[in-house]
């Protein structure tokens, strides 16, 4: 992989702080990076909970999809839910569990598991649907491309309502309603919705259909934990309504977080009050992701709907050591993994003994290595079932879906992806997967490239520089943590930190400012001199509030300014 690229993103104007109406003109110069120009458009980036929310009847499908929910409510016939096992599925499983059993509705929920069921709506939980009385089945996160499925769920007597955010195929599967806002003819404002939203804006309108408005809309509140979770979990971008979402959602968890989640964020040493969307992704999505990684998703859901502490204090140590679990297995398999690296592929296809739980995982570390889309499959016999990781430039859903005659299953979004096949199609699948790389991204990796903000001393790391910061919350995909560049400055400490970071002090001149570095590559030494970009971290410890850098590249120390911003990446 290439070193990658620094760069100064573009100057903007001398008086953007008075274009848009803010007295810090660091403020200004971080909402000018991110496309903000005008004072209107500030007074909006600045306060995301106060934007509203799309009508949910605009989404294609939601009328179709209420009236079916209130003939099996009318009817008192059990409603089932078919989850996924990922963050964004079982969380997209609770919000609508939780919204329909508000509505009086007996609720089957099922999430499939990641080893014996795979990737989709699986066949196996629709016969069981049909068995315990269901006949009216909501998919969440999942069901775009399950064709066979609902036609089978049709066999057995069951109306499916789809609701999902993956990429649309072609052909959409025969459901009573199909839900997601990137299908043609549908007419809801925001289309990056992650599941969880998608099934909030389902749920919304069934909120709103059998309460009275301020009922409905503190229900629909108190989901928005869940919302959240979802949405940054599946690192859909947070901009325009995901931003909204996110916000709103991080307040409901600061406030009063649900018995599992409180008992979740003790163990991953962190406490509600000013969480972030980023300490959210690192500390809960990552232990509820790990439920089915390593066994069984169902106990995330159990943990997220668990009603007190007695009940979720078994699930949070039980996730705790499945995240543990999932450390040491990604660790081990991107070891393997790398041995088995073309340096001259223009995509990597390795299949082998990985654990499926992890599989992502590793493709997205080895991605990151090697800059190429990277497919890690487990082979098991006659089958091989894996994920997808890639750089921007290759629309990992549109490259498998253009290998589709070759997989029995598949799915997923721009930069991540799953499928299943049959062994025996493993060599033309590397082929062609790695003939459409190369004509989407050459035979040369593009260098990763760093957009720095502005160019700070340690000694500019203050309290009114972290409250700037804070003005950008929720940060994540689309809307980055801000990148600052200190050039020379010495590595005064370093020591491990966790399983694969270091803890570094760095100085230059002043007092030494905490770091880690999580890499990939080797870390500084103590006693060098380099340049470093960074992010800016604001961490609660013992009471105390504290700045701290986490350190995304460094090199050795050289007197060459940073260049100006290629010309496709301002």
């Amino acid at each position: 992989m290439p070193w990658a690229l620094w760069y100064q993103r573009p100057v903007p104007p001398p008086d953007v702080h008075r274009r848009l109406g803010l007295a810090s003109p660091l403020l200004a110069r971080l909402l000018w990076h991110r496309g903000v120009r005008d004072a209107a458009a500030a007074a909006r980036f600045l306060a995301p909970e106060a934007q509203p929310l799309g009508d949910p009847w605009t989404m294609r499908g939601v009328g179709d999809a209420v009236r079916a929910v209130h003939a099996a409510l009318d009817a008192g016939m059990p409603i089932g839910i078919h989850g996924d096992y990922d963050c964004d599925g079982v969380s997209a499983a609770a919000v609508l569990a939780d919204a329909l059993e508000r509505l009086g509705a007996t609720v089957e929920v099922y999430i499939p598991h990641r080893v014996r069921d795979g990737y989709g709506v699986a066949a196996d939980a629709l016969r069981r649907f049909a068995a315990r009385g269901v006949r009216l089945v909501l998919t969440v996160d999942c069901g775009i491309t399950a064709n066979a499925e609902v036609a089978l769920a049709g066999e057995l007597g069951l109306t499916v309502i789809v609701t999902d955010h993956h990429h649309v195929p072609v052909t959409l599967p025969a459901a009573r309603a199909v839900l997601n806002p990137r299908q043609p003819g549908c007419g809801y404002p925001f289309r990056d919705l992650a599941g969880a939203g998608v099934a909030f804006v389902l749920a919304r309108a069934l909120l709103h259909s059998r309460l009275p408005p301020v009922a409905a809309e503190e229900a629909a509140t108190a989901l928005l934990d869940l919302v959240a979770l979802g949405t940054i979990a599946d690192l859909v971008p947070l901009v325009g309504e995901n931003r909204t979402l996110v916000a709103r959602g991080l307040r409901v968890l600061n406030a009063a977080p649900r018995p599992g989640l409180r008992l979740l964020l003790q163990v991953a040493g962190l406490a509600p009050g000013v969480l972030t969307a980023q300490q959210i992704a690192f500390g809960l999505t990552t232990r509820l992701n790990a439920a089915g990684r390593m066994g069984d998703a169902t106990e995330a859901l159990r943990l997220l709907r668990a009603p007190d502490l007695q009940t979720a204090a078994p699930l949070a140590t039980a996730l705790q050591a499945a995240n543990r679990a999932r450390q040491e297995a990604v660790e081990a398999a991107t070891v393997e993994a790398s041995t088995r690296l073309d340096p001259a592929a223009p995509a990597h296809v390795i299949a082998g003994p990985f654990p499926l739980g992890v599989v992502g995982l590793v493709a997205s570390r080895l991605a990151e290595r090697t800059g190429r889309p990277c497919l890690v499959l487990e082979r098991d016999g006659e089958h091989c079932r894996g994920s997808a990781r890639g750089p921007e430039g290759f629309h990992l859903a549109e490259a498998l879906s253009a290998c589709g005659d070759l997989l029995l299953k598949y799915g997923g979004h721009a930069q991540a992806g799953g499928c299943t096949l049959r062994a025996e199609h493993l060599p033309a699948l590397t082929a062609r997967f790695q003939a459409l790389a190369r004509a989407a991204l050459g035979d040369t990796p593009a260098p990763p490239r760093l957009g720095v903000e502005d160019t700070l001393a340690l000694s500019a790391l203050d309290w009114p520089l972290a409250e700037s910061l804070r003005a950008l919350e929720p940060c994540g995909l689309g809307n980055p943590p801000p990148l600052f560049y200190t050039p020379r400055v010495r590595v005064r400490e370093a020591r491990p930190l966790g399983r694969t970071g270091t803890a570094l002090r760095l100085g230059n001149g002043g007092p030494s400012v905490r770091a880690a570095w999580f890499g990939p590559g080797a870390p500084p030494e103590p006693g060098e001199w380099i340049d470093i970009v960074y992010e800016v971290e604001r961490r609660e410890w013992e009471g105390q509030v504290r700045l701290d850098l986490r350190l995304r590249d460094w090199r050795a120390a050289a007197a060459s300014p940073l260049p100006a911003a290629p010309e496709t990446g301002a």
